[in-house]
């Protein structure tokens, strides 16, 4: 156990510090920095726990135990600022330390003041049967069960939203759907696992050490999709460059800027905003109508605002940003393990035939002839 616990701890950790190391951090980003922090001070207090240290850090070691109740309002937060982009951490969020600041002053008072047991002696995870322990162990499942409930929640009605289909991207969704239903499945394993200690069903030597396994097991499968959905981790620059007005070949009476209604300008920096910001263009089924409905102006008037300032249409404006991300991947290390039909797809475009046509028209040749141009030795599927 303690081998698997110290490969979590050195994945957590290079996740963590990989996080750390980047650049204008998104608020999800810094929470997710937290979240993994928490994590690595889990496994590592596990590992002090199994060790004689204990008896000498017995009061740090129960502190640091008790911070896994933070778990469900990390998970909270961290889901409201994947599905709202508009939020921010006030000081109303403070309240939300409550439960692990009447946490630590229970413990204070039951063992050193009460002296209802002992930390050294009964293990300070929660792992013994002392009925005080057990009640701790509980109020820990519900207060984190109560965040669980409330995050699920959020997100099933955050689904049904338009600014939930239409303002994130497809591996944007996939990955709060991930994080969600993991952690009410893990959360649920701890259930059933105190139930079966409390029903006496089966008699569980070490429950710490079965939990450490189940959260272990969560932490590497994190770490696992994590890496498959490196755009969350790498944060490939969303600043795709703003495609060149071609003004030679639009009417005249838009060869001169001024004569351009400043209502187009206004549509088309919009649409430009939902795709740097939001990045629109990875889900792969968007239309016209659903960017119209977006900035509530009709389909053809956000057409027009397109042709005026990019001389495309619409489907060709939306695959430029997309065979810009598919480039920009290809020349990023983290992505070099990656076939080039799975960076199209995750750039947007949802079939092989497709990509390559449109890659063609645009860039003259080939993806993996482009590849090869730029020294790459390209992945076929």
């Amino acid at each position: 156990m303690e081998q698997l616990n110290i490969v979590s701890i050195a994945l957590l950790s290079f996740f963590f510090v990989s996080f750390i190391s980047k650049k204008g951090k998104t608020l999800s980003e810094n929470i997710l920095i937290f979240w993994l922090g928490v994590l690595i001070v889990s496994q590592i207090t596990y590992l002090i726990e199994k060790s004689v240290l204990i008896h000498r850090f017995h009061f740090v070691v129960e502190s640091i135990c008790s911070i896994n109740i933070i778990h469900g309002a990390t998970l909270l937060v961290y889901v409201k600022s994947m599905i709202d982009k508009d939020y921010r951490i006030g000081r109303t969020e403070l309240i939300h330390l409550t439960p692990f600041v009447i946490l630590i002053a229970a413990k204070l008072l039951m063992q050193d003041v009460w002296n209802l047991y002992s930390c050294a002696a009964e293990g300070s995870c929660t792992c013994s049967n002392n009925i005080y322990l057990r009640l701790i162990s509980w109020y820990k499942i519900l207060v984190v069960g109560a965040y669980v409930i409330y995050s699920l929640t959020l997100y099933l009605k955050a689904k049904k939203s338009d600014s939930y289909l239409l303002g994130l991207s497809t591996q944007t969704k996939w990955w709060i759907t991930t994080v969600v239903l993991g952690s009410v499945t893990l959360f649920g394993l701890i259930v059933a696992l105190e139930l079966v200690q409390v029903l006496s069903i089966y008699q569980i030597t070490d429950k710490l050490l079965v939990i450490n396994i189940l959260t272990s097991i969560f932490a590497i499968l994190f770490i696992y999709i994590g890496n498959k959905y490196a755009f969350l981790l790498s944060k490939v620059s969303n600043s795709v460059e703003k495609p060149k007005r071609k003004n030679s070949t639009t009417p005249t009476v838009q060869n001169d800027e001024s004569l351009i209604d400043p209502k187009f300008e206004r549509i088309f920096n919009e649409v430009e905003q939902l795709m740097k910001e939001q990045q629109l263009y990875l889900e792969p089924e968007l239309t016209l109508s659903m960017v119209s409905e977006r900035i509530k102006v009709p389909s053809a008037i956000v057409s027009q605002a397109v042709k005026i300032f990019t001389n495309q249409s619409f489907p060709s404006y939306i695959n430029t940003y997309r065979v810009d991300m598919v480039i920009e991947k290809m020349n990023s290390p983290l992505f070099k393990t990656y076939t080039i039909l799975s960076l199209a797809l995750e750039s947007g475009f949802n079939s092989k035939a497709s990509f390559n046509r449109i890659f063609k028209q645009q860039k003259g040749v080939t993806p993996s002839e482009y590849a090869t141009q730029l020294g790459l030795s390209p992945k076929e599927e």
